[in-house]
């Protein structure tokens, strides 16, 4: 048995517990922190683009900000159930990644096409 692959035998409860190492731990950490960030910016940005860009009032803007936060509360359940009961051979959330990239990044494009035709 290595020290990065420590299995720990709960007798109270019959559970093994694997011990994940530190650099599993910080790497988990980073990239959760990285999409936040990333997704901190695209919304800062957003706010930005729709108020004095695509002509929206603060309000508006808000407003569909505040929709699509609702609409994440609803639908981020529904999809943590559909990736929990995928099977596959890639694993479970990196098809939706690999289906998922293409649309995403259309719609994302679409949203600031008005500025790209100036």
């Amino acid at each position: 048995m290595t020290k990065k692959n420590k299995v720990v035998l709960d007798m109270s409860n019959n559970q093994i517990n694997h011990k994940v190492p530190l650099s599993g731990r910080l790497s988990y950490g980073l990239t959760d922190g990285c999409g936040n960030l990333l997704y901190c910016i695209i919304g800062s940005y957003l706010l930005y683009f729709y108020t004095d860009v695509f002509g929206l009032s603060v309000a508006t803007a808000g407003a569909i900000l505040l929709f699509t936060r609702l609409l994440d509360a609803i639908d981020a359940p529904i999809w943590g159930f559909i990736v929990d009961h995928t099977k596959s051979k890639y694993g479970q959330s990196r098809p939706y990644f690999l289906w998922l990239c293409v649309p995403f990044a259309v719609f994302i494009l679409y949203n600031y096409l008005k500025t790209l035709n100036k």
